[in-house]
């Protein structure tokens, strides 16, 4: 591993936490006595987690949105583990023309996501999560039938855009169909699912990448788990509200 430079990549991972760490610690030993939730007493904290869990659980519209959001990570997760490995052994690309497909994956929705949440408060939350879905989900299809660098970089872009208006949107609209005392708890419900998206996107997309469709199977299976999450959406009753 070292021989490929990955302990510096390990490093600046570590530099960057560490970074993270000191910038939290005055918040953590600031000053002054900790508020109770909702001026409620402290004994109450635990029931009303619960009570929250509950209420987020039992809510369709929210588990809808949940479903996007982990089909988004699913395929990102998947996407960004099996993208790099396409490049330089199935097409061939030297280091560089693969590093900037893959950096795109990750620069482009951290670019797009300001102006595409802004565009959700603009148009409604609807818009960008049905047209993000399709617009992420239709480059994936494509990728196997093309080896031109441009062309890569470019259906990678646009996967970044569609990924950037659904994940932009999707926290918004679970704050707007949730009761305002529990919004803390769904999104931290909707962190947990992203996570198991993300996390399990590689598992899974493994058995398919198993057999002998290898990449000509991996990355339409993306846009299929897209494209579902999309119907699922419109046809919920989710897609009646902002």
């Amino acid at each position: 591993m070292t021989n490929s430079n990955f302990h510096v990549l390990y490093l600046a991972v570590g530099v960057f936490g560490l970074t993270a760490l000191i910038t939290a610690l005055p918040f953590l030993f600031k000053s002054g006595e900790p508020t109770d939730v909702q001026g409620g007493k402290r004994e109450d904290v635990i029931p009303k987690m619960f009570q929250g869990w509950r209420t987020t659980i039992r809510n369709r519209a929210v588990l809808t949105v949940c479903l996007v959001q982990a089909c988004q990570y699913y395929v990102y997760g998947a996407f960004e583990f099996y993208i790099s490995g396409y490049l330089k052994e199935f097409i061939g690309f030297d280091w560089l023309s693969t590093a900037v497909i893959t950096a795109s994956l990750i620069a482009v929705p951290i670019f797009a996501k300001p102006y595409m949440g802004r565009m959700s408060d603009k148009i409604g939350r609807r818009i960008p999560i049905v047209i993000g879905c399709i617009i992420s989900g239709f480059p994936l299809l494509a990728i196997p039938f093309f080896h031109e660098f441009a062309i890569l970089l470019l259906l990678s872009v646009a996967y970044g855009i569609g990924f950037a208006a659904v994940t932009a949107a999707t926290p918004a609209l679970i704050s707007e169909l949730t009761p305002k005392e529990f919004v803390g708890t769904a999104m931290g419900f909707l962190d947990m699912i992203m996570d198991v998206g993300q996390t399990i996107g590689p598992i899974i997309s493994g058995l398919i990448f198993a057999t002998s469709l290898q990449y000509a199977g991996v990355f339409p299976s993306f846009t299929i788990v897209l494209l579902f999450s999309c119907a699922v959406f419109i046809l919920s009753r989710t897609s009646m509200r902002k």
